[in-house]
């Protein structure tokens, strides 16, 4: 504003100005200097204002009411009304100005000087509290939460303190100190009467102060709630760039006061990025962050609240029946309104790159959720060459290198001073490292392998033979020692790249693998040595062992010749009373050439170890030709006189008549043949003939032992044979053979041998009887724990129920037999027993099935508060099975078990009360699908999957492909909030009103299912919508593919149908720029696209040849009307009704 030549304030006004401000009242304790400063201020602001108001009336002047012409050419001026000039005022009424100012100084109470001091003090106070703020705002560091929280509050508590015991207590001093001296009058601060009080000029002063301290309230809470406000939007208002996440750009946002150019402000929260449980999250609850901090601006309210007023403080002569309290704003206030939800914009807008950046770990996923120990462990057991071990380590050391530049250790993200460095400490998986540990592994595996390969090699060359056999094989050890030692030479390089490779890498060996490694390395020498020294020490003890051959040899000649002499001394003996006495020198004898025999084979393969001529010992050949048959003679002959002594006198009960007829048989067939061979030699002859003559003696014996000794034989078979026979027959421990044929039993043994049958037949099936109880015995129940149930289940297998089914029928055939009176009742007992043992295997296996598919079914709660009834009956039989398997687990054999008719009773009614809840079951799954027929879609099995998570809306996931047309997934967020539909391609299509999973599954999947349809439809109107905003090859990649065919093929239905208007000439033009998309689109199909978009693609190049096809057979047809049948007849897509429709001849769809 210019000021030269403008009109001054007068000098004589400006003295009197100065003349009647006082200062004094201001501050008193203020110094004459503060004072004199503070009155130049007011002066100056005072000609300022003058001056202002005297230029405006010039230049109002100016441009009204005179020529403005060249003003107005260059200053664009408001528009100004000129007010009229009244040409004959009206008769003013006279005003006595003196009387005014008389009634008004008597009325006012700012006419007291103790008044304007009181409340100069009272506004200064005001002044100072409307000046602070609630919060502390001047944060130079970034905190914690709870940090931030603690000190708001503790801020808070002590404003809290200080408007109580401070500005309160201030206020009050100040205006008992300021009419202390008053006394009566208006302002008597020692009043009794209300009434008296109440028209007072104190009165209004005390209303007056009331409203300058409310006010100031009212500032102090709008003022901090402000700055609250600015200090976190002032930062989260900020623009954060994510473009990876060590790629992060903080610029100002629009209209922002603070430079562009200073830089990002340094973030206010600290926050860490956790990786946990195979899960990465932030370890701030954005729901309790923002909860917080919206707690803090509600504690503004409640700070300032009920503060009392200063009126019944001040007159506290005066009876006060309530004690008021200075009002505040209210938290629904439209000030403190507007000023939450700028809190809760600013809040969204902190926490909004929090979400955008942790999805920027996704590409880390894999490194961070990789079990060190597994991948090891896979990597070790894939067997990976050296080379390919080598680049492994190569490529993991450089994503190492590339992973620490990327993953940051901290980083500001706006609002936050994001921690990330428990994300590097979970990345820290130094796959080279676990590389190189197992390749160390393998050389110190390999080197240790080399030294016990090479050990093993010293160990032989070490042993000394003792015989010429271990030294031949010793030489055959050397022979094959240099192609051991040229393949562990390839063993060794093999362990030497192993090292070279950690070498390269600086990989640090422990002392064990460091000696391992040279130990392996030095073998081959060292065994070269001793080859050398075991082969001069082989020469020599082949010389020794040869001499020792050729003195065994004649040891052996004279001691075969000694037992030719014996051999043929045994034709001398025939004294049967020696018999025991020959037959032990027969044994000697016998061992004695078989020793010859051996030594002879000894012999022959040293000669052949020597290269000697092999020697033919024939005569120790023709010994044991020799001596075969007086073996024979002799040793039967000792055997059958101990034979035939037992039987005769030995009791009758220990004879086995099998054991008898076999030693019986073959000792007679040894004699038979000894009777040939011995006929030129008398006293061999003579004993073999007598031992015949024995022998068939005894053999008329045989058919009365074997009827006797039947195993059949039972007190019932000897009663009737003694009836029969008409003596006692009772076998005893003390009766013989010798006694049995003194009875002339021997004379009646066709009728012995008819009750024997019989007794055999009969202990045929009492064996039978036997053989199948003791195998059930012995076969139990396999009763195995259920899962995490508290109980258990039965297993049974084939066999068991195939040797069931096989003993019915084997019992049932015996109940047939003419031998089973004896046994009749236990073949009954038995037979009933093995049949309900059947049935209750069927009945619990029945009912093991059921249980097995509803037990996890009623283990939801969900589906046991749908299902009352069915799952009172459920558990009923539940008590029942759980009591039946405690009973099987401590008595599991299975006749033991399952032959008790009580369990198949309870069985019984199991299954009884199974059926009946899976009836109830079944209608339940069937009112399901009836209320969302989608349902029908899914098994019983999928449908009660999703039925017993109805607390999880994500269950649903896994089966929604089967409900809806290729819808793979939704999108739930933290809280459940279903925002967008997944296909199975990966297409994403944000649902058109978000909505909460809430109420029964079937009721918000019909939710589901109607969001479908109009997030398509959404989708298909913004495609239509921006269908000409750009480039045809640009529209196709920015839709999905539903809408991309639909909005496509509605405008080409527009196109032609506008086209036949125009006659041949449109159509052909549209035919022409139909081959100009296709031209286009091919032209992208072969650049470079997303999977997605080469899909939808590929798709729309199939629609588009059709519709160019139909275009140019309408050409070719002449067609100009859209009515004729060639057009009408094709597949047409409209937006009508706001909806789009499909026409096909007289058919109309939407």
């Amino acid at each position: 504003m210019p000021t030269e030549e403008a009109l001054q304030i007068p000098d004589p006004q400006l003295e009197r100005v100065l003349t009647l401000a006082s200062f004094k009242w201001i501050n008193e304790k203020k110094s004459q200097n503060d004072q004199g400063l503070t009155m130049q201020r007011i002066l100056q602001e005072i000609k300022c204002d003058y001056s202002r108001a005297m230029n405006k009336q010039l230049f109002d002047t100016k441009v009204i009411l005179e020529d403005s012409t060249g003003i107005q050419g260059t200053v664009d001026l408001p528009t100004v009304e000129l007010q009229q000039t009244v040409s004959d005022p009206a008769m003013m009424p006279p005003y006595d100005y003196t009387k005014q100012k008389r009634g008004f100084s008597f009325s006012t109470f700012l006419s007291s000087l103790e008044v304007v001091r009181t409340l100069s003090k009272v506004r200064i106070e005001c002044d100072k509290l409307s000046g602070g703020s609630l919060f502390v705002t001047n944060i130079t560091k970034t905190m914690k939460l709870d940090e931030f929280e603690q000190l708001q509050a503790q801020n808070l508590l002590t404003m809290k303190t200080s408007l109580r015991d401070n500005w309160i207590v201030t206020n009050k001093t100040a205006l008992k100190n300021g009419f202390k001296d008053v006394g009566k009058g208006w302002y008597n601060m020692r009043e009794t009467n209300l009434e008296v009080y109440n028209i007072s000029k104190l009165k209004r002063l005390m209303i007056t102060v009331k409203f300058i301290m409310q006010d100031s309230l009212r500032f102090l809470v709008l003022n901090s709630l402000g700055d609250y406000i600015r200090l976190i939007s002032s930062i989260s208002n900020q623009k954060v760039t994510i473009a990876g996440t060590n790629d992060i750009k903080i610029t100002e946002a629009r209209g922002s006061s603070k430079p562009t150019d200073a830089g990002p402000r340094r973030p206010l929260f600290s926050v860490d990025l956790v990786f946990k449980n195979g899960s990465l999250y932030y370890n701030l609850d954005f729901d309790h962050f923002q909860s917080v901090l919206m707690s803090i601006f509600d504690k503004a309210l409640t700070t300032v609240e009920g503060l009392p007023e200063l009126e019944p403080l001040v007159l506290d002569q005066m009876f006060w029946a309530a004690r008021p309290t200075l009002q505040i704003p209210h938290a629904r206030d439209a000030a403190i309104m507007r000023l939450r939800q700028r809190l809760l914009q600013a809040l969204k807008n902190g926490i909004a790159p929090l979400h955008s950046y942790i999805k920027q770990y996704d590409k880390h996923l894999k490194i961070l959720t990789l079990d060190i120990a597994q991948y090891a462990q896979e990597y070790e057991a894939e067997e990976h060459t050296v080379e390919e071990m080598e680049a492994d380590i190569a490529k993991h050391a450089q994503e190492w290198e590339t992973l620490d530049k990327e993953v940051p250790s901290h980083i500001s993200l706006g609002l936050f001073w994001l921690n990330c460095e428990s994300i590097r400490v979970a990345m820290k998986k130094d796959l080279s490292k676990v590389i190189l540990d197992i390749l160390t592994r393998r050389a110190s595996k390999l080197a240790q392998s080399i030294s016990q390969a090479f050990s093993t090699i010293q160990g032989r060359l070490k042993e000394r033979p003792v015989k010429i056999e271990e030294l031949t094989e010793l030489r055959e050890y050397l022979r094959s020692i240099p192609e051991t030692v040229r393949m562990q030479h390839t063993r060794i390089a093999e362990m030497l790249r192993y090292y070279d490779v950690l070498e390269t890498h600086r990989y640090e060996l422990s002392n064990e693998d460091f000696k391992a490694r040279w130990q392996a390395y030095i073998w081959p020498m060292r065994i070269d040595e001793m080859v050398r020294q075991t082969e001069t020490a082989l020469e020599n003890d082949e010389q020794s062992f040869l001499r020792n051959l050729a003195a065994d040899q004649e040891v052996f000649k004279e001691r075969v010749h000694t037992l030719s002499t014996i051999i043929v001394d045994f034709s001398k003996h025939s004294d049967l009373n020696r018999v025991a006495d020959i037959a032990a020198e027969v044994h000697k004898t016998s061992q004695e050439l078989k020793e010859c025999q051996n030594l002879v084979a000894l012999f022959n393969s040293r000669e052949r170890l020597f290269n000697l001529e092999v020697t033919h010992y024939d005569e120790v050949g023709q010994l044991t030709k020799d001596f075969e048959p007086y073996k024979n003679l002799w040793l039967t002959a000792a055997d059958w006189t101990k034979w035939r002594n037992q039987w005769f006198s030995g009791s009758f009960l220990d004879l086995n008549a099998e054991e008898v007829e076999k030693n019986l048989m073959n000792a007679w067939r040894t004699m038979f043949k000894s009777v040939k061979t011995f006929k030129s030699q008398p006293g061999c002859l003579a004993v073999a003939m007598q031992m015949k003559d024995e022998m068939d003696d005894f053999k008329p014996n045989l058919p009365l032992i074997q009827a006797l000794r039947n195993p059949g034989m039972r007190d019932r078979h000897w009663e009737r044979l003694s009836e029969e026979l008409n003596i006692q027959v009772r076998p005893d421990a003390s009766l013989t053979l010798t006694d049995i044929l003194k009875m002339n039993l021997l004379e009646r043994v066709e009728s012995i041998s008819k009750v024997c049958d019989t007794a055999g037949k009969e202990y045929s099936i009492e064996a039978a009887l036997d053989k199948m109880d003791a195998e059930w015995k012995a076969i139990m129940l396999e009763i195995i724990p259920y899962k995490d149930s508290g109980t258990a289940i039965m297993k049974i297998s084939d066999e068991v129920i195939r040797l069931l089914d096989d003993h019915i029928v084997m019992t049932q055939s015996m109940s047939f037999s003419p031998y089973k009176k004896p046994f009749a009742e236990r073949i009954s007992l038995w037979e009933s027993k093995l049949r309900t043992v059947q049935e209750v295997v069927e009945a619990w296996m029945a009912c093991q099935r059921a249980w097995l598919y509803l037990e996890p079914i009623f283990s939801s709660d969900d589906i046991v508060t749908q299902l009352p009834a069915e799952s009172k009956r459920f558990t009923t039989m539940d008590r029942t099975w759980r009591r039946i398997m405690a009973q099987a687990k401590q008595k599991p054999g299975v006749i033991e078990f399952c032959s008790d008719y009580k369990l198949l009773d309870s069985f019984k009614e199991c299954n009884k009360l199974l059926e009946l809840v899976s009836k109830g079951l079944s209608a339940y799954l069937e009112s399901k699908r009836i209320a969302f027929p989608r349902f029908f879609f899914l098994s019983d099995d999928e449908l009660l999957q999703i039925l017993s998570q109805t607390k999880d809306p994500t269950a649903v996931q896994p089966h929604l492909r089967k409900c809806f047309e290729n819808v793979a997934s939704l999108e739930f967020q933290e809280n459940n909030l279903i925002t967008a539909i997944y296909s199975a391609e990966g297409e994403k299509i944000m649902v058109a009103e978000p909505f909460y999973p809430r109420g029964p599954v079937e009721d918000w999947l019909l939710h589901v299912e109607d969001q479908m349809r109009k997030s398509v439809k959404k989708v298909i109107i913004d495609g239509l919508s921006s269908y000409h905003l750009k480039p045809r090859t640009a529209w196709v990649l920015d839709w999905p593919g539903q809408a991309v065919i639909a909005c496509s093929q509605t405008y080409w239905t527009k196109e032609v149908t506008e086209a036949l208007k125009n006659g041949p000439t449109g159509t052909k033009a549209l035919y022409d720029r139909l081959l100009q998309q296709l031209d286009g689109l091919v032209g992208l199909v072969r650049g470079d696209l997303p999977f997605l978009n080469r899909l939808v693609l590929g798709d729309l190049i199939v629609i588009d040849v059709h519709s160019r096809d139909v275009v140019r057979k309408l050409v070719e047809a002449g067609v100009t009307s859209e009515n004729d049948f060639d057009w009408i007849s094709q597949l047409r897509y409209y937006w009508e009704e706001d909806d789009l429709r499909v026409k096909i001849v007289n058919a109309n769809f939407k």
